[in-house]
């Protein structure tokens, strides 16, 4: 194993990259398949991380971080533990695998490995001081927006509003102040007493527009400002027994990269602005879009001490990757889990069902947010849609194979993800566009990685690829009764020359349609 400017061109068999630039390498010698072998060792260690989750979830500071609730697409834990699986694998080889590594945590964890020979590693102190700084940089921030959204957004309901039953809601672009939201539908304008309160990340222009709705508030209204001044350190810190172990340096660098953010700051806001509204305003049930983070076991805590109904609605695809929806890794179990899950469809339902939930808290209630396929045709002459991902590495990986796709006589409509901005130059056959798949007028094709733009175009019936990146695992969305063509980085040109269109099952058999009599049962309670 050597840092990427110890890179040589001799005294191995293949090479493989796990953090650095490979430019240097021969082409040739790549190791083959990485990506599916990721993959495949992630699934292998996901009962490792409900493990090792559940136990850093004992800590205090744990309802601050997302790699103890297992949020594959906030947390890269699970891909490290992939890596060291398949590092373990390859130093029983006879052949020798040159492994580049510049991350100063992942060198430090795998050096001492057996079979591993390992080199000077990369310093470590520079990359702990960057994100140090700007974690408490990005955290501080956070104190400035939460004062302006409390002294903007802040107001409450009447005294005499208190109880009820409520939506807990994300700000999101297709909600509005008529009472539609983009999670629940139109459930609020069907139930004139239902009532919906915005998660404290909404940002201000949505504020400014659904608190306009007379049953709108933001949950920020409930947060003391000088509570404010203490989330600058707000940070998970991992009890020591943690820290030290084979994984030691795994977990300590988990939360390093987790401290670099402002998200722990904004995740204690949320829970003290959650607690305060739950012990004011005493609903008599809450409904949110449940994921299981660690906020929301949180939440779930406080409302089941207070006697308040809890109901999850799982409003999202879960995949086989999407750990974070299994109970597995919640310390106290079913105690931090919704009464009810309400689940959108069949596959996911058995999904949840098989990662341990019991069925007698789950029921379909059909999916709000895919009620129809995409709008879009097919045309052997249109380009190819590519839609890429949140997760920043995985769209790192995805554009740099576009590109070369492109050299080959692919042409391609390169749509950022809207929460991850990314600016580029148009050239010959690789153009940018901010419509989504729906506002094509035609494709011939979609690309994808760890988005559910892949199972709009399946169900268009457009050829659909998924690409599969190598130096981290790009989620699989897709139910267990779906599947599509996947490639990775050197494979996309060959793939689309001739890529048949999906003959898709009933849409019914992975959304179901919404069941009104679910919630009118609910609400009626």
């Amino acid at each position: 194993m050597r840092r990427s400017d110890q890179a040589t061109t001799a005294g191995y068999d293949s090479w493989v990259v796990l953090s650095g630039d490979p430019a240097s390498l021969p082409r040739e010698r790549r190791r083959p398949g990485v990506g599916l072998k990721l993959e495949a060792a992630f699934d292998q260690c996901a009962e490792q991380w409900f493990a090792i989750g559940k136990a850093l979830s004992g800590d205090p500071s744990s309802a601050l971080a997302h790699t103890p609730a297992c949020v594959t697409n906030a947390s890269d834990f699970g891909t490290m533990l992939a890596w060291t699986k398949l590092i373990n694998e390859w130093a029983g080889e006879d052949a020798k695998t040159l492994v580049i590594c510049d991350d100063p945590w992942l060198y430090r964890h795998l050096k001492n490995w057996p079979g591993v020979d390992a080199g000077r590693p990369p310093r470590l102190w520079p990359a702990a001081l960057r994100l140090f700084v700007r974690g408490y940089a990005a955290r501080a921030k956070t104190v400035i927006t939460v004062l302006r959204r409390i002294w903007t957004y802040g107001h409450r309901p009447t005294p005499g509003a208190k109880g009820g039953q409520w939506l807990l809601a994300y700000g999101h672009p297709y909600s509005d102040a008529e009472g539609k939201d983009a999670y629940f539908g139109d459930l609020l304008q069907i139930y004139p007493g239902l009532r919906r309160i915005l998660h404290v990340d909404c940002i201000d222009p949505l504020l400014a527009k659904l608190t306009r709705h007379p049953g709108t508030v933001s949950l920020n209204g409930w947060g003391n400002w000088r509570y404010a001044f203490s989330l600058p350190f707000a940070r998970w810190r991992p009890a020591r027994r943690h820290l030290q172990g084979p994984y030691g340096w795994l977990v300590a660098r988990a939360a390093a990269r987790e401290g670099g953010t402002g998200t722990a700051a904004m995740i204690r806001w949320q829970n003290h602005c959650q607690q305060r509204w739950l012990t004011d305003m005493a609903p008599v049930l809450v409904a949110w879009p449940w994921e299981n983070h660690s906020w929301e076991r949180s939440f779930v805590r406080r409302a089941h001490a207070l006697g308040i109904g809890t109901v999850g609605y799982q409003h999202s695809m879960v995949g086989r990757h999407m750990l974070n929806y299994a109970p597995l890794s919640n310390v106290d179990y079913l105690a931090s889990i919704p009464d009810r899950v309400l689940c959108i469809g069949a596959p996911y339902y058995a999904q949840l069902a098989k990662w341990s939930m019991p069925e007698e808290r789950l029921q379909i209630a059909g999916a709000f947010r895919f009620s129809g396929p995409a709008k879009c045709s097919f045309d052997t002459s249109a380009p190819v849609f590519a839609a890429l991902p949140f997760a920043g590495a995985v769209g790192a990986e995805m554009m740099s194979a576009i590109r070369a796709a492109a050299k080959d006589g692919i042409r391609f409509l390169v749509k950022p993800h809207p929460m991850l901005p990314m600016t580029f130059e148009d050239t010959p056959g690789f153009e940018r566009t901010d419509a989504p798949l729906p506002e094509q007028g035609a494709v011939s094709g979609v690309l994808y990685a760890a988005s559910a733009v892949g199972l709009e175009a399946y169900f268009a019936g457009i050829p659909t690829l998924r690409f599969v990146a190598e130096q981290v695992v790009a989620i699989d969305i897709l139910p267990e009764n779906v599947s599509v063509p996947f490639a990775g980085r050197d494979d996309i040109s060959g793939a689309f020359s001739d890529l048949p269109r999906p003959s898709p099952v009933p849409r019914e058999q992975v959304f179901a349609d919404v069941n009104y009599g679910v919630w009118a049962a609910i609400f009626a309670e």
